[in-house]
């Protein structure tokens, strides 16, 4: 019956639908990034994206065939959900985050989040994503150009998540690492197959004298899952997370898709704070210092009962060069040696030792 609530959808629906598909939220807030912060919290949810699977906080997921309409989307009972395209202007209302990211537009860096579209630009978006923006942003609509709608349910994957979530948890018990890791990969992986690329991009290895090097072989098609599901359950994370930074208010300092940092070690009011249940807030512990330079660019130190550690995440960086970044040097601009990179020699490819730079 999986083809009957999730069916086969043709290359172009999926190319228009695919223009909506987003990742996680990543964001520092502009008033703290590079300085460092005192005593704070960090809170993390408890499976994120496996909670928006089940529903927890009634998230509605697509199923279903998608039916193309014109013009302005007008959701019912039946058809809850949709992804359109559509021409408008917006700009960042006062004391909001930006959660917006215009790919495929050489005017805007496709990783940041814009805060003016300096003028109309079109999107295409999810009903979820178009809900969170209208909290965000002023937005002016000059043109609805048309999209898809979908059924909608709450239950598709609660019985999937609710089994697999009980082994995690008896595994966590029981003391058995595999299990729990094979229960976590269960619940996290699967909204990703369900957005599986249709287009196959590969290469292959070639001599080229005695250079090995990679070529391009030419793309190839395959049968997709159900793309929706994947655009939808993202939607919904990111939405989670931007409305709980936002409500953190001058308190927020940093978010990694399914986590939030704040100063203070005060409970954020409205927020649903436990160690285990799924979709909750878990209070990972309090820092004792924190600072960020950008999106996946950050340190902080954590009291032990031997005195502190320092964590440290800089993407790019190897964890076996953690130990050289400090408070004292860890800024724009910073270089850090030991990174391993590739180089193309004769008869293959050599680990060549140099340095690491954040990048100004």
């Amino acid at each position: 019956g999986f083809r009957h609530h999730f069916p086969k959808i043709d290359p172009e629906t999926d190319a228009f639908i695919r223009m909506s598909y987003r990742g996680g939220f990543t964001y520092v807030n502009p008033k703290y990034a590079t300085l460092e912060m005192g005593e704070g919290v960090s809170y993390d949810v408890n499976s994120l994206y496996p909670s928006v699977m089940a529903s927890c906080d009634g998230e509605v997921l697509p199923y279903g065939a998608p039916k193309w309409f014109y013009g302005e989307p007008h959701p019912d009972s039946k058809y809850p959900l949709w992804v359109a395209q559509v021409r408008c202007s917006f700009k960042i209302r006062e004391d909001r985050i930006p959660c917006i990211q215009l790919k495929g537009n050489m005017s805007f860096v496709p990783t940041e989040y814009v805060r003016d579209s300096n003028g109309v630009v079109t999107i295409t978006i999810t009903s979820v994503d178009w809900n969170l923006i209208n909290q965000q942003y002023d937005v002016e609509v000059h043109e609805w150009i048309g999209g898809y709608r979908f059924k909608g349910s709450t239950r598709l994957f609660k019985a999937y998540v609710d089994k697999w979530c009980t082994v995690k948890n008896e595994a966590t018990i029981s003391g058995n690492a595999g299990q729990r890791t094979i229960a976590k990969l269960m619940m996290n992986s699967l909204y990703g197959k369900f957005a599986t690329q249709m287009v196959v991009r590969s290469r292959k290895p070639e001599l080229v004298g005695d250079v090995l090097r990679y070529v391009d072989v030419e793309d190839t098609e395959r049968e997709g899952v159900y793309l929706p599901v994947g655009c939808f359950i993202t939607a919904w994370a990111r939405h989670k997370t931007i409305t709980t930074a936002q409500r953190c208010g001058d308190r927020f300092i940093y978010s990694d898709t399914d986590s939030v940092k704040v100063l203070g070690t005060d409970r954020i009011e409205g927020m649903d704070v436990d160690a285990v249940r799924l979709g909750a807030w878990k209070d990972e512990g309090s820092f004792t210092r924190f600072k960020a330079l950008r999106a996946k660019t950050y340190i902080a130190e954590y009291p032990t009962e031997d005195g502190s550690r320092i964590e440290v995440h800089v993407a790019g960086l190897p964890s076996r060069c953690h130990h050289q970044v400090t408070f004292e040097n860890f800024k724009l601009g910073a270089v850090y040696g030991g990174k391993l990179y590739q180089h193309r020699v004769h008869g293959g490819i050599v680990l060549v030792e140099d340095t690491f730079k954040i990048k100004e």
